[in-house]
């Protein structure tokens, strides 16, 4: 079953939260495997208190989510809404081979 989830900040969720008559799960920690379109990726580089660390800045939209273990109730698939999602990755040069044997960089 595909459900659409709700954001902590959507005016229904604080409903459905203070409704008594509704039966709720609230699950934390569930891995999930992500999909995530990127819209740009930069080498970026610190500052001297990092002493000019290179790191990957990737900013894109979070298009596809999929626990990665058996929900409650058969939910299989989570619907995303159009939302942004920002991630900075700080990689040493060592670390970027490495993530990209293990299929995380393509």
């Amino acid at each position: 079953m595909k459900i659409a989830p709700l954001k902590i900040s959507d005016p229904w969720y604080g409903r459905i939260l203070n409704d008594d008559q509704v039966a709720i799960e609230s699950l934390h920690g569930v891995p999930i495997e992500s999909t995530v379109q990127m819209e740009l990726v930069e080498l970026l580089h610190s500052g001297p208190e990092d002493n000019y660390r290179p790191y990957l800045h990737m900013r894109g939209e979070l298009t596809e989510a999929t626990p990665a273990v058996e929900l409650p109730y058969g939910v299989t698939e989570l619907a995303m809404r159009r939302c942004e999602c920002r991630c900075v990755l700080r990689l040493q040069p060592s670390s970027v081979g490495r993530a990209r044997g293990e299929g995380l960089l393509h």
